[in-house]
């Protein structure tokens, strides 16, 4: 976190550097332009500083801009509060600021309008200027996805001070400094500015900006009615998958996938964000540290052990066991990945005396009797144990789990416990595993969303090489009988990335295509809660499935306007 702090001392310097006059007299060794921008050390600090703004708005307190949509779009049996406002389209929970948005731009030009300041050879310095393009690409990607019209600025000085863009522009911005990150070398040759290798995923690759581009573009193709889009979108996932954009490789089994892709730096992941100790950005003094924002709402029993997250019939927030047994039928070996126990009769809690912990057993009747498990929370999997209890043991909880309805979900799984003198278990603070954005089976299934709009057939095989990866067999292989394979292929994504935080983006972007008239199932007003089955075409062309903003905003910029949808709701 050193990196963190300097940064952000020395960026109040830099950017209050003409708020006072106080600040004209410079003491001596104080950060200016005339003396900043010089050495490698600077520009990687100006670096992490981006990295900084770039988890705030995803994982840390500053989660704002996906939140609303992601509670919007998950699948969920039982909910209340905040989901239950934006499952409604309460404006309240659909209202939402681009602030950090825009300080993560302001802070990727101070990086980008400063580069021809350092006294560095350029090819020292210009990796540096790609990965703040990489960063701005995405940023205003976000911003398009989320409120559609946007200012964009051109420096960090006009900072929220000029009129809004059409999306059509805002798209073109992001596509423009994408373009350019794709000089990036692959992620096995990055390095630093002192030569030393990259060894996160959190920084830009070629294969992390083709990944952006092919989500781009299948935005575009889809939101924008430009068909021609879904060729260049299968372009770049062709690139990750060929290995062109870097050494990508599908996890050999759901299981590995949730024991190392989704704990981050895996040859499936492409890029992500970093939430672990070693690296300094999960922290034992904060709360709520979870990969993505579903994560937070749904873990909980047996990575959750405290009281409010023990098993019970009165979850506030609950997906059923009877959904994911819908979802994920038997032979699926994700059903017993994803979650915990579903096909448990008891649950139990056992003290073991031996090594003096606290373990998770249950039953699962079998014949005449039961048969037990015991979790292993080295590899969080469940494994055969003969007995409930060893001599010496004691049962500490017992749990009726034919009356809980709830499914326990074991997707992320490594969970940071402390000591908690209230309950017997210490207290899970959160799960210590990076936000892996893509991977490679998010872009096999995006290639074959491509093709299908395309009317090619290859698309059932991208369908099925994700297909034969879940079931470990060829017997679940895509076939006409099912129907429409881009309902086949969304239903494919909503079960590889469940708890990803992808659903809202993967329905706006089919349900743009409903609109349009390139596919008969209508994804918004089907797949959404009902108060989104009640919006007319005329809706969502006013902007109903964007954000609206909150008042702060127009203190702030004298230029910006409300969509049509949101101004009438909100009046």
């Amino acid at each position: 976190m050193e990196k963190i702090y300097l940064y952000i001392l020395t960026i109040f310097t830099l950017t209050c550097s003409g708020c006072g006059d106080f600040l004209n007299v410079e003491p001596e060794n104080s950060v200016t332009y005339t003396n900043y921008f010089k050495t490698v050390q600077d520009a990687e600090t100006l670096l992490a500083g981006i990295e900084y703004w770039v988890k705030d708005y995803h994982i840390g307190s500053g989660l704002m801009y996906p939140e609303e949509h992601c509670k919007t779009a998950m699948l969920l049996d039982v909910y209340v509060g905040d989901i239950k406002e934006a499952k409604d389209m309460e404006p309240g929970a659909h209202t939402s600021s681009p602030k950090r948005l825009y300080q993560t731009l302001e802070q990727i030009h101070m990086l980008l309008d400063n580069i021809h300041r350092f006294e560095l050879p350029k090819e020292t310095i210009h990796p540096y200027e790609l990965q703040a393009h990489f960063y701005r690409a995405l940023t205003y990607f976000h911003l398009a996805r989320e409120f559609g019209s946007v200012p964009i600025i051109k420096n960090y000085k006009e900072y929220l001070a000029v009129p809004q863009s059409p999306l059509k522009d805002v798209l073109d911005e992001a596509e423009k400094s994408a373009l350019i990150a794709l000089e990036l070398p692959k992620f096995e040759e990055l390095t630093d500015g002192f030569g030393e290798p990259r060894n996160s995923k959190q920084y830009a690759s070629k294969g992390a900006v083709a990944a952006l581009l092919a989500q781009l573009y299948a935005w575009r193709a889809a939101v924008e009615n430009k068909p021609e889009y879904w060729e260049e979108a299968e372009k770049y996932c062709n690139m990750i998958i060929s290995g062109e954009a870097g050494n990508y490789a599908l996890a050999e089994n759901p299981q590995e996938l949730c024991n190392t892709t989704l704990m981050g730096e895996s040859s499936e992941g492409i890029w992500e964000i970093l939430n672990t100790r070693a690296s300094g950005e999960f922290s034992l003094s904060e709360g709520d540290q979870y990969p993505t924002r579903e994560c937070w709402y749904l873990n909980g029993y047996p990575v959750r052990t405290e009281s409010s997250y023990a098993p019970s019939p009165d979850l506030e927030v609950q997906f059923y066991k009877e959904r994911a047994k819908r979802m994920f039928d038997k032979d699926d070996r994700r059903r017993d990945a994803y979650f915990y126990a579903l096909d448990a009769d008891t649950l139990y809690v056992v003290y073991d005396k031996a090594s003096g912990e606290m373990l998770q057993k249950y039953s699962v009747p079998e014949g005449d009797g039961h048969a037990y498990y015991a979790l292993n929370r080295e590899t969080w999997s469940a494994e055969p144990t003969d007995r409930l209890l060893n001599p010496g043991d004691t049962l500490s909880a017992k749990y009726d789990n034919t009356v809980i309805r709830s499914a326990f979900v074991l997707k992320y799984r490594n969970a940071v416990y402390v000591e908690d003198s209230y309950s017997q278990e210490p207290f899970c603070l959160g799960i210590e595993q990076n936000r892996v954005y893509w991977r490679l089976a998010d872009i096999y299934l995006l290639r074959a969303e491509c093709r299908a709009y395309q009317n090619d057939p290859q698309a059932a095989d991208d369908l099925n090489e994700i297909r034969r990866r879940a079931y470990g067999s060829r017997d679940h292989d895509y076939s006409a009988a099912e129907g429409d394979i881009k309902v086949a292929i969304f239903r494919e994504r909503e079960k590889e990335l469940l708890f990803e935080d992808h659903r809202w983006y993967d329905i706006v972007r089919n349900g743009w295509n409903h609109l349009h008239g390139h596919v008969d199932y209508d994804f918004v007003r089907k797949e959404l809660p009902a108060a989104y089955a009640n919006l007319t075409d005329q809706d969502i062309l006013d902007g109903a499935l964007y954000l609206a903003f909150t008042a702060d905003m127009f203190e702030r910029n004298e230029y910006i306007r409300q969509n049509v949808f949101w101004n009438k709701k909100l009046q």
